[in-house]
């Protein structure tokens, strides 16, 4: 089965704690984050050792696990400028809601 993987580092003006509280809310990733259409605590809030919690995303149209399987899996090499392009702009919309600026999708 492919995987896909990839990072992308951005710059936030704010103080940290600003910044974790943020992402430790993992309920708010539905803000900031492309196709995720829920995200649910599956273990006690707030964030720690052993906390986990359930999200949905959809891409290209599809709910998915994180790694492509079957046709998805052979267009991986496709998708996967899709997917980098994705994930850059989850970063460009965190930023901007650490910041304050308008949120666009």
């Amino acid at each position: 089965m492919a995987r896909m993987s990839t990072v992308d580092v951005v710059d936030v003006d704010v103080d940290s704690r600003a910044a974790w509280a943020l992402l430790e809310d993992v309920t708010r990733n539905p803000d900031w984050q492309s196709g995720m259409t829920t995200c649910e605590w599956t273990s006690p809030a707030p964030v720690g050792v052993g906390s986990t919690y359930e999200q949905r995303a959809r891409f290209l149209g599809r709910e998915i696990r994180g790694e492509p399987g079957g046709l998805m899996g052979l267009l991986a090499p496709l998708v996967r400028p899709r997917f980098e392009a994705s994930v850059a702009a989850d970063g460009r919309r965190l930023v901007a809601l650490l910041e304050g600026a308008p949120v666009e999708d």
